[in-house]
């Protein structure tokens, strides 16, 4: 009698174990295939569809490139080792305007988000949210940023314009492999 209450407490022991185990792994993989269907934080959406109507520039372009600069904003440090700021890696004279006196250091941080310094020359930097500044360091406004520059460097006329839009906004080709590597992705995603 002994042994069949022990093999009966084994036998619970195991299956809850088991049970435990399945559940575990069980939202572990449930978790990695909503990753998968859910690759772009949803709480970012809404911000890059707004900025993509507004420049007509596909919007997972906008969130391949948040993806790839600051891995959607998790990234430890919003300032880059070249000085490039937010979310979405601006440098400040590209935010400014590159008519701007002097270099990305010289950029002061009232000039940065002064809308009309960045009109006299001739930046990127955009008031996205509507608060009557534009930051880099605001998602929604260096997402609309970043749709007017793509937008001015034709990014939408084709394939090859893309891929040079996306070269001029980060020099490096490895950049722009990875960037389309995700905007493919989020495209076909979108599509199953």
């Amino acid at each position: 009698m002994k042994l069949l209450k022990t093999a009966g407490r084994a036998f619970d022991f195991l299956l809850l174990a088991t049970v435990f185990l399945a559940l575990l792994f069980g939202n572990v993989w449930q978790s990695q295939a909503m990753k998968i269907k859910g690759h772009i934080p949803a709480k970012y959406v809404s911000t890059y569809q707004a900025a993509g109507q507004a420049y007509d520039v596909d919007w997972y372009l906008l969130a391949a490139i948040h993806r790839v600069e600051t891995n959607f904003s998790q990234s430890k440090s919003m300032v880059s080792n070249a000085g490039a700021l937010g979310p979405m890696q601006f440098l400040p004279l590209t935010w400014v305007g590159w008519n701007y006196p002097g270099k990305n250091d010289d950029v002061t941080a009232a000039d940065l988000v002064n809308l009309d310094v960045i009109a006299k020359y001739g930046g990127y930097g955009i008031d996205g949210d509507k608060d009557g500044k534009a930051d880099p360091m605001n998602l929604s406004d260096a997402v609309f940023s970043t749709a007017n520059y793509l937008d001015k460097t034709k990014a939408s006329v084709d394939r090859k314009h893309l891929k040079k839009a996306i070269f001029d906004y980060n020099h490096s080709d490895i950049y722009v492999t990875d960037i389309l590597y995700y905007y493919d992705l989020y495209k076909k995603l979108a599509q199953n």
